[in-house]
């Protein structure tokens, strides 16, 4: 078992392009409760299959092992920073939107 991009379970070893995909598939519900300790564990395998799927397209297109990794990095740094940022927003319209009625 290998851990790549933050936590991310891939199976094999060596290079990105030595790695074999699993089919795709509908993705996976999870089996276990959120508290479980391989909770996300169980999650990490199920994005696995697309996941690797999507890099060996990248490989396939032309891209390379060294700027796939950071890209992915990168675009879930991302999307990690914009979801927390759309939750503040909608706190802040809650509790603004909260306000105004109070003052109705």
């Amino acid at each position: 078992m290998v851990f790549g991009l933050r936590g991310f379970f891939v199976s094999g070893v060596g290079v990105l392009g030595s790695v074999r995909t699993k089919a795709h598939l509908p993705m996976k519900r999870p089996r276990i409760g959120a508290h479980h300790p391989d909770y996300e564990l169980e999650l990490q395998e199920a994005l696995e299959g697309d996941l690797q799927a999507l890099i060996d397209q990248a490989l396939a297109a032309g891209w390379s092992e060294e700027v796939i990794w950071p890209a992915l990095h990168m675009l879930a740094t991302n999307l990690e920073l914009a979801a927390q940022e759309n939750r503040r927003t909608d706190e802040a319209i809650a509790a603004a939107t909260a306000g105004l009625a109070k003052k109705d």
